[in-house]
């Protein structure tokens, strides 16, 4: 599994009851399953998703294979074993990456 961090500002803020959102930022996700690339995105939103912090720590658990239950390279056990039950966000990428290779 590949990571890679994005920042992108928005054209026009996003208004929410707590705040504007003017800028966006997340992690691109590449994984290969039998063969085939699948990308996902993972642009986790403080108070409705973990913290952009945690959604990286997640990630890079899984990419150095020392999150619990899951072993680096294996997307798809960290989907099922529950391992980022509480990192919606980047459950969403590593889910839309195993479809998406598929």
């Amino acid at each position: 599994m590949r990571v890679r961090e994005f920042a992108v500002d928005l054209r026009t803020p996003l208004s929410t009851a707590a705040d504007d959102i003017e800028r966006r930022e997340g992690f691109l996700v590449a994984v290969d399953v039998a063969g085939e690339t699948g990308v996902g995105e993972a642009t986790p939103l403080p108070g409705w998703t973990e913290s952009l912090e945690d959604c990286r720590d997640a990630l890079a658990g899984l990419t150095e294979g020392d999150a619990e239950g899951a072993a680096a390279g294996d997307p798809k056990s960290a989907l099922e074993d529950g391992t980022l039950a509480d990192a919606p966000a980047a459950r969403h990428a590593v889910s839309l990456a195993v479809a998406d290779a598929r």
